[in-house]
């Protein structure tokens, strides 16, 4: 049976109808469950950026798969040209491949993606849909997508101002887990930045807000102590790390406030990562004496190159794919070896112990275990090499060839719709 798959994505459909067409886990759990029900086999994997459908089914058409996607979302449209990209077999798997390694997402490389793939295969095992072609190709993508991240750059590096943000501190600094940091700004940027500083260690976070409910309502998300923006110019003096995010349309922290501060801290050096636009922190604190600091532009300079270090990564990544691929679909090919090979092993383990039957009486009663283990490992060892060579002639398309004779030479049943 063909393996199939249709994706609906960032580069196919605006965000309202991706919005529209998103599973929640449950409602990917029912859907895989009950409107899926018929396909043999069915993984789906919704995200953000991309509600995509795999299946295994005698029907070679993917377009019943967008007809089950459209009937599980009414109103949503998925027929219109370009809404949604179709795979088959070997596409099929190329493409989920391409997703796990990163190389499909919208910020190249995102290391996400391959979490959720993962979670997607969970959640199909949970709704009994994942079958043996799809539990090896989530597998093969598991493992593809670790050798990418680990032999390639195509994950090196942060792509984001939030995560820049934090790699230049981590460059400066180093270990954070000694250090204080101060987030001004609790809107979405702001969150973004508490959130990796929390992932890379720092020792103790401020997050200050013009709201101070909001600015509660994110710390504690964050494991951060909450201040007003009032709370900024005295948390100058402790902090090792500002971060400003704020939409203020005039600069929250002046030349005087930051001099102040130093004079308090003795000088003690103090790294400031200005990510707002309008600009949070008036550019005459760069004159300072052991401030440092940085824009926006200078941290998009750091975005740029990780993007174009991760872009000389993508041939590298796309042999891994393809490699993989190939590995798959010999695999896949080998399974039409399995029922002789397993036929085989039966005929002669029938005729093991029709022997050792017959015999058994010549047999000390002590010996027969012995006996039993003795043939029982001759039989093993007789099949092995045919068994291995056999798989090896299924995965390089000729197991065919072998199969009929084998069956004819052993008297073998015949397989199933044959």
């Amino acid at each position: 049976m063909p393996i199939l798959a249709v994706s609906v994505n960032h580069r196919t459909a605006p965000v309202e109808v991706r919005e529209a067409l998103a599973f929640d886990p449950g409602q990917a759990r029912r859907f895989l469950a009950e409107e899926a029900a018929g396909l043999p086999e069915r993984i789906l994997l919704s995200t953000c950026n991309r509600t995509e459908l795999y299946a295994v089914t005698p029907n070679g058409d993917p377009g019943v798969l967008l007809d089950l996607l459209e009937k599980a979302r009414p109103g949503v449209e998925l027929d219109a040209p370009g809404r949604a990209e179709r795979y088959r077999d070997d596409e099929a798997v190329r493409h989920l491949l391409r997703v796990a390694c990163g190389l499909e997402s919208m910020v190249l490389g995102e290391a996400q993606i391959l979490g959720q793939v993962k979670e997607a295969g969970e959640l199909a095992a949970a709704a009994g849909a994942a079958g043996v072609l799809l539990r090896r190709a989530l597998e093969v993508a598991a493992r593809t997508a670790k050798k990418a991240r680990t032999s390639t750059a195509i994950g090196e590096g942060a792509v984001s101002v939030a995560s820049a943000a934090v790699e230049l501190a981590r460059r400066i600094y180093g270990d954070l887990s000694d250090r204080i940091a101060l987030v001004v700004g609790a809107g979405e940027t702001g969150r973004l930045v508490a959130r990796h500083l929390r992932a890379a260690g720092i020792g103790r976070m401020l997050l200050a807000n013009r709201t101070l409910g909001r600015a509660r309502e994110v710390a504690t998300e964050v494991k951060a102590e909450p201040r007003g923006l009032c709370g900024v110019p005295p948390a100058l003096r402790e902090a090792d790390i500002v971060v400003c995010s704020t939409a203020s349309e005039t600069p929250i922290l002046t030349e005087d406030e930051v001099r102040a501060a130093m004079r308090a801290r003795k000088d003690r050096m103090l790294l400031l990562l200005d990510i707002a636009v309008p600009r949070d922190v008036d550019p005459a604190a760069s004159r300072i004496a052991s401030v440092f600091l940085h824009d926006i532009d200078a941290l998009r300079d750091i975005v740029d190159a990780n993007l174009e270090l991760r872009r000389k990564a993508v041939p590298r990544v796309e042999a891994l794919v393809e490699e993989a691929v190939r590995g798959y679909a010999a695999w896949r090919r080998g399974l039409s070896v399995v029922p002789t090979i397993k036929a085989l092993r039966a005929r002669f383990e029938e005729i093991r112990e029709a022997e050792l039957k017959a015999n058994l009486k010549r047999v000390p009663p002590e010996a027969r275990e012995a006996a039993e283990r003795l043939t029982r490992s001759l039989v093993k060892r007789l099949l092995h090499t045919p068994s291995e060579r056999l798989r090896k002639a299924g995965g390089e398309a000729e197991g065919a060839a072998l199969s009929a004779p084998l069956r004819e030479i052993f008297d073998l049943p015949e397989e199933p719709g044959e």
